[in-house]
């Protein structure tokens, strides 16, 4: 167990202990990370506010499904018994920054967008990413526009262009959307 330093991101709980031998059960905010292989560290945190990080070293780690949700076996250093992992139960999970940055060619993660200004092709400028949502068959971008919050489909359709360097999304967003008619 050490601390730690890094520029840390959110990505997900501890959810339960496994076994008499002190294995946790985690989730994790992402599907399929693509760090999965190189996670060599648990990072935890008693509440996502918390500053005071404190790291394991992971021992070995697996997918599993408990519960019908998707999520991950890992069996820690120093933690050697049930009594011991239930004490990590509903902590707060982090990776480094870098593990969840796209790289040129991979799927974009939200959070790399949160604060770009939209811009629709009929309508003009309409306002800043808030935040993100879901409806269960995709994901919602949070758009503030004249000050009332819309939840728009990040979808394919919609997408025009995104240019990172201004911070910008171009989309064609259907009328209705954002309360118009």
């Amino acid at each position: 167990m050490t601390q730690t330093q890094a520029p840390l991101f959110l990505i997900g709980k501890v959810h339960s202990s496994q076994g008499i031998k002190g294995a946790v059960y985690v989730f994790l905010h992402t599907e399929n990370p693509t760090w999965f292989d190189d996670w060599n560290e648990l990072v935890l945190t008693s509440t996502p506010e918390s500053t005071d990080f404190v790291t394991y070293k992971i021992l070995r780690k697996q997918e599993h499904g408990k519960q019908g949700k998707k999520g991950y076996v890992l069996e820690l250093e120093n933690i050697k018994d049930r009594n011991a992992a239930e004490l990590l139960v509903k902590k707060s999970i982090w990776v480094p920054e870098d593990y969840v940055a796209s790289k040129k060619g991979e799927t974009i993660y939200l959070r790399e967008i949160l604060g770009f200004t939209v811009h629709d092709e009929a309508r003009g400028e309409l306002g800043p990413i808030t935040g993100f949502a879901s409806n269960g068959a995709q994901d919602l971008l949070r758009i503030d526009f004249k000050g009332v919050i819309y939840d728009v489909p990040f979808v394919k359709a919609f997408l025009k262009e995104m240019d990172f360097k201004n911070k910008k999304i171009m989309m064609d967003i259907p009328q209705g959307l954002l309360g118009d008619e």
